[in-house]
């Protein structure tokens, strides 16, 4: 998300629990990085956004006290949307997580990131933003050397599947960030004119 934002025109803050996830963020493309304890939080974002506020948080950490930094940075009538599993792992809550000041008076909206309703229910005149399409555009960034995953990837692993009837091949690669890892799966299109034994 951090090195995606820039490139569809998005001024892009990271917020880390350490400076090790600042730097990386930046690395990636940040063009500013705050701890999200830091007392000036709140007037740092304020200057960020020149008074604007964050439209869209993307929150990625579980701990309870992420949701509760992401719901009170967002501006008001953003959107927050969770990545991340919010509590999994965490002991019981100490405030409102669904507060009516974020949703009723802040206008917030939250939503659950996830594929399937794309996938299941796909507009009749197609989206070039399908899962097939989001993945080969994401491709053609690497491929331009504008999207650069290579820094995160610390190994990764690659079965080729038979080529199908439906002219796509599976890659699962498993991604290892240090304590980050995650499965992604991509169909990518069969070269033209091509068949593949692999």
């Amino acid at each position: 998300a951090v090195a995606l934002g820039p490139l569809f025109g998005a001024r892009v803050v990271g917020l880390g629990n350490s400076s090790v996830r600042l730097d990386m963020a930046r690395e990636m493309g940040a063009h500013e990085a705050l701890l999200s304890d830091d007392p000036e939080l709140e007037a740092k974002l304020d200057e960020f956004t020149h008074g604007q506020g964050i439209d869209l948080v993307i929150l990625t950490a579980n701990p309870w006290p992420a949701y509760r930094t992401a719901m009170e940075v967002v501006r008001t009538n953003g959107r927050v949307s969770v990545v991340s599993l919010p509590g999994r792992g965490e002991e019981p809550l100490d405030f409102n997580p669904l507060d009516m000041r974020w949703f009723y008076f802040k206008g917030v909206s939250l939503c659950a990131v996830n594929d399937r309703a794309g996938s299941l229910f796909p507009p009749p005149e197609g989206d070039h933003f399908d899962n097939d399409g989001r993945c080969v555009h994401v491709l053609s960034l690497m491929q331009e050397g504008k999207l650069q995953p290579s820094r995160l990837v610390t190994r990764t692993w690659c079965k080729p599947t038979k080529w199908r009837t439906t002219a796509r091949k599976t890659c699962s690669t498993w991604y290892s960030t240090g304590r980050t890892e995650a499965w992604s799966c991509c169909r990518l299109p069969m070269p033209t004119g091509g068949t593949s034994s692999r």
